[in-house]
């Protein structure tokens, strides 16, 4: 009879130690076919049983973290990295990149300048509030968890929270008000929102299940006005969400522009 499945694991992890890989600038057969394989995960996601998908953006939730397909399909690209932490310091380079000319968060380019042209507006990012989205300095700006806690250093202007959707009490359940209000807030405050970073289950603002069809209507929002929507899936991903691999696989309809996971990859 087969292995038990934690001795599969073991067997698994050994044989993998048996493998020999010198230096070879990552030329490895086995990583295009694990790519491949990740890729199929999180583009053909599974559809569990009990799970009320059918409202919006209106309270319920999906319970014990479980979810159906979001209509997932468009993510090809696979960038292998050490780290959470280096993942999401990544996909907010490729935010700032996708910007010509490309500038940091927060600062005007002096590109335009140079040549007598107006300076384009700063960049700006929304984040959810309790987020926490890695320990780099380009990251710990991005996670409300650490500048409001202890020994932080406060938001800074270019980051914007959007509160988090509290389904027990009712409150902050709508997605699209709270992408048009984002949008709002960077516009005041003379910026252009470029990027949104959410777990698409809140980890550390409390292990919150969003709101059925939350992520789709404020994707809805945020993605159309050239808002680049990153699913954090980190913590609350990579088969920890029941019949559900990813996180946003729990949100019919929401589909990620970037999807950043971490070590247990």
């Amino acid at each position: 009879s087969p292995p038990a499945p934690p001795l599969q694991v073991a067997a698994a992890v050994s044989a993998q130690l048996h493998t020999l890989n010198t230096n070879s600038r990552y030329l490895h057969p086995a990583l295009p076919a694990y790519t491949a394989a990740l890729l199929d995960t999180l583009n053909r996601p599974n559809r569990p049983n009990g799970c009320d998908v059918s409202g919006g953006s209106g309270g319920g939730g999906c319970g014990d973290g479980g979810g159906t397909a979001a209509a997932a399909g468009d993510l090809e690209l696979l960038y292998l990295v050490c780290s959470g932490s280096e993942a999401n310091d990544l996909a907010l380079r490729i935010i700032t990149a996708n910007h010509q000319p490309p500038q940091r968060p927060g600062g005007a380019n002096g590109h335009h300048q140079a040549h007598n042209q107006p300076p384009q507006p700063p960049l700006h990012v929304a984040v959810m509030a309790g987020a926490y989205h890695g320990h780099t300095s380009a990251l710990l700006p991005l996670s409300p968890y650490k500048f409001w806690g202890p020994g932080g250093g406060g938001r800074e202007p270019h980051v914007h929270v959007i509160p988090c959707p509290d389904p027990y009490r009712g409150e902050n359940l709508d997605g699209r008000a709270a992408g048009l209000a984002v949008l709002a807030a960077a516009r005041r405050a003379g910026g252009v929102l470029a990027g949104f970073f959410a777990e698409s289950i809140l980890s550390c603002g409390g292990q919150v299940v969003l709101p059925p069809g939350y992520l789709r209507d404020l994707y809805g929002v945020l993605q159309p006005a050239g808002v680049c929507c990153v699913a954090d899936e980190v913590q609350c991903g990579f088969g920890r969400c029941g019949a559900a691999f990813w996180g946003f696989h729990t949100q019919e309809g929401a589909l990620p522009d970037i999807v950043t996971m971490g070590k247990p990859i």
